[in-house]
């Protein structure tokens, strides 16, 4: 699952080949659609795009740069839908080799248990194109579910749908996955809270964009589907 995850960096000058990374996604499908949270793609409610790509690390170490295109963001919840262009290509492809895509759409119980994965925190936050020398360990952390907010938790922060737990997160994991007692991925890390008398994180479950439609390439034609579709 490790695989399907990777770095969004947005462009700070495109001439001197200058970029800095904003925060993590994970691939869902094998044509490129990709989940992250909302906030990761968006500056002050509009769209990075089209100063954003992700960036994913080939067997050979070589990194893989990718723009994100057909953006889908949620009105409320802290979740979006992407889609990284050109990854269907069958080389590509065969050099990513994505994992399985287990995702679940049902909200864990309070005091189940759940756990995330990013790379480990990276003290650079500049970086050139042409020496993206990038510490790729890959650090989990566990807790469990403290309760759901249906509604949002807040009208500014967590307005949408969300749930807390116990993990910790360091920052700069926004847009990482949240996986179950199962092994299922249903949700995706939105923010936390430390140094408090006990640590808070929030995610996004998957279950608020599950039916939207979108559009994909399969064996070259343009159709559209839904998160339920990869699903079933």
């Amino acid at each position: 699952m490790s695989k399907n995850l990777f770095r969004v960096f947005r462009w700070l000058d495109p001439q001197k080949k200058l970029c800095k990374p904003i925060g993590l996604a994970f691939i869902i499908s094998n044509n490129g659609i990709f989940i992250t949270a909302k906030h990761v793609l968006t500056l002050r409610g509009k769209i990075k795009n089209p100063k954003l790509f992700g960036v994913l690390f080939l067997k050979n170490k070589e990194p893989l740069i990718l723009t994100v295109r057909n953006i889908l963001l949620h009105d409320k919840a802290d979740i979006a839908l992407g889609l990284l262009d050109n990854i269907s290509n069958q080389n590509r492809r065969n050099h990513i080799e994505p994992e399985d895509f287990h995702l679940c759409m049902v909200i864990p119980d309070e005091g189940e248990e759940v756990s995330t994965f990013a790379y480990s925190k990276d003290t650079n936050i500049l970086y050139n194109i042409y020496d993206l020398k990038i510490n790729n360990e890959i650090k989990w952390a566990y807790g469990i579910v403290r309760k759901y907010y249906p509604n949002g938790r807040d009208s500014y922060l967590l307005p949408g749908p969300c749930v807390e737990t116990s993990m910790t997160l360091e920052a700069g994991l926004s847009g990482g996955p949240v996986i179950n007692k199962n092994g299922q991925i249903i949700g995706v890390n939105s923010t936390s809270f430390t140094g408090q008398e006990k640590d808070i994180s929030y995610f996004t479950p998957i279950n608020p964009i599950a039916n939207i439609s979108f559009e994909t390439e399969s064996e070259g034609k343009r159709i559209k589907t839904t998160l339920l579709d990869l699903v079933n």
